[in-house]
């Protein structure tokens, strides 16, 4: 398994940064590390998404499965699906909960949407697709 350097590392949090940026996630502390996968050589990346303090910490392996190409592609998709890890979280939150209601997830959903919309929709808009 290769080890992931200090440059990759660079590519793969300048990625997240982009994305995060992009989704308009500004309510969110994210931060990115380097760190072994629980699992060895099972993950990429994974994301620890704390809800309530609306903060995240994404991680990127420090040694890559041998299933993966290690390329500037495959760590800026990592970043690309952590980012929608954290999005997807409050929702993700709910789903898990006793007590929610719908109205909470309907509310979640719209907070997606809307998120969906100002960015993907927009961007789509302004290249005239």
């Amino acid at each position: 398994m290769p080890a992931t350097t200090k440059k990759q590392f660079e590519v793969f949090s300048k990625e997240v940064r982009k994305w995060a940026e992009y989704f308009g996630l500004k309510c969110w502390e994210i931060y990115t590390m380097q760190a072994e996968p629980e699992e060895a050589g099972s993950c990429v990346s994974w994301a620890y998404v704390d809800k309530l303090a609306r903060n995240a910490t994404i991680c990127l392996a420090t040694e890559w499965p041998d299933s993966t190409p290690l390329t500037d592609y495959e760590l800026r998709r990592a970043a690309f699906h952590e980012i929608a890890e954290v999005m997807l979280g409050p929702l993700q939150c709910l789903a898990g909960s006793r007590t929610v209601t719908a109205e909470e997830i309907e509310s979640e959903c719209h907070i997606i949407i809307q998120r969906l919309t100002n960015t993907v929709w927009e961007d789509s808009q302004r290249r005239g697709k």
